[in-house]
């Protein structure tokens, strides 16, 4: 149980202090704002209970276009506006999480998006004072994944470096996000990591789960990948190395095929990609699947995980794909890569814009197919230190006092 005291009401045990002021014990209580919920939400929530908080929801919108696959309803979750994410009124949305927050009066706030106005809500609650000097002020805390761009304008980050001083604290992916911080002046003591996180305990169930089941309808060795069939995600990189590998084998050898889970435009091109190269044989497309076990029956009999995208602030398939005990392999680019993957332990990187890389490292795979196991176990312990667990016990750091949990390669 946390040690912090919250404002419940009702008939809650009360104890009076000797001045005449009012606190009541209570488990420290937690309002987490995001625009929708999804998985990765719920794991979060899950490890803020595990770390003894009473937690409220609030959701700034109905939907979110962006990721329609959000739709979980978690129990007290609080709908600030009855609008999808772009018809959200920013005057509208700050008077309702703020009136929210005060109704609710929680110890900590965690909100996500800086520019948004809900998070500044949270910081004017969080600054607001309090009748009772018994009560401590409540922190905010941004959740963030952003990582320092190569347009960034001058002044609008001298700006944001400003207003990033109102906030307690920030809980985020890993070294990307902090080198990032770190360059808007905030101090490395406000800052902990926990943010990038999935289910890993539940995935590993569901993965034992899928195995067990006698019925696979898959090639027998295959890559996988899973993504948005978008040009961001640079899937057709993989198809390239792909084929470049295939043609560098010896005659006879048995390749590696390649698995698409996803869909998008890029699609058709992916296809006629395949075709060209003559890997049509080689190359599966799932289109997308839209229940969250179906895309985990794929990793469960993967030899390994490719990510190749141009740009990825963090990309949690890969804490997906290691929670299921794969190696992985990804571009520098994506910014987990940095803190999941150690080269040659579970997985390897590569360029964004190097096919050849890519292919030098399947064929290495195949090369060492009996060792990919043990990358794969290897895989699982790594992610072992972003998990909901980490988040919740950083996110209560920031109310304790206490350092918060550091992945030992993390910045």
């Amino acid at each position: 149980m946390l040690g912090w005291t919250s404002s419940l009401k009702g008939e809650d045990a009360r104890a009076l202090d000797t001045d005449g002021s009012e606190d009541v014990a209570g488990p420290a209580r937690v309002v987490t704002i995001w625009a929708s919920y999804g998985p990765y939400h719920i794991a979060r929530l899950n490890g803020l209970r595990r770390a003894g908080f009473d937690v409220t929801p609030f959701s700034y919108a109905t939907t979110d276009p962006t990721y329609p696959f959000f739709r979980e309803r978690p129990p007290g979750l609080v709908v600030l506006n009855d609008a999808p994410v772009g018809r959200v009124n920013p005057v509208s949305s700050f008077i309702h999480t703020l009136r929210s927050l005060l109704k609710e009066a929680p110890d900590l706030v965690l909100t996500c998006g800086y520019e948004r106005p809900e998070s500044l809500a949270a910081v004017v609650y969080c600054r607001l004072p309090w009748p009772s000097r018994r009560r401590p002020r409540a922190r905010c805390v941004l959740m963030l994944e952003n990582v320092r761009g190569s347009q960034r304008r001058r002044l609008i980050e001298q700006v944001k470096s400003l207003y990033l001083r109102a906030f307690d604290g920030f809980l985020v992916g890993g070294k990307a996000q902090i080198a990032y911080l770190r360059t808007l002046r905030v101090s490395r003591d406000k800052i902990a990591v926990g943010y990038a996180c999935v289910d890993n305990h539940r995935i590993e169930l569901l993965v034992r789960g899928a195995r067990h089941d006698s019925r696979r309808l898959l090639p027998a060795d295959y890559l996988l990948t899973v993504s948005r069939l978008v040009d961001r995600k640079n899937t057709a990189a993989i198809v390239r190395a792909l084929s470049t590998y295939v043609r560098a084998l010896r005659q006879g050898a048995e390749p590696f095929h390649l698995v698409i889970v996803g869909d998008g435009p890029e699609r058709s091109r992916l296809e006629a990609l395949a075709e060209n190269l003559h890997v049509a044989d080689l190359v599966h497309f799932t289109g997308e699947l839209s229940e969250f076990e179906e895309v985990v029956r794929y990793y469960a009999f993967a030899s390994a995980f490719v990510l190749a995208s141009w740009f990825e602030p963090w990309g949690l398939v890969l804490n997906e794909a290691m929670a299921a005990g794969l190696p992985v392999v990804a571009a520098s680019q994506v910014g987990a890569a940095a803190d999941l993957i150690e080269e040659g332990v579970n997985g390897f990187t590569f360029e964004a814009n190097s096919d050849d890389g890519l292919a030098v490292i399947l064929r290495r795979l195949h090369d060492m197919r009996a060792d990919l196991h043990g990358l794969g176990t290897a895989s699982r312990s790594i992610v072992d230190r972003f998990s909901p667990e980490v988040f919740g016990a950083n996110a209560a750091s920031f109310l304790n006092n206490r350092p918060p949990q550091s992945p030992s390669r993390s910045a």
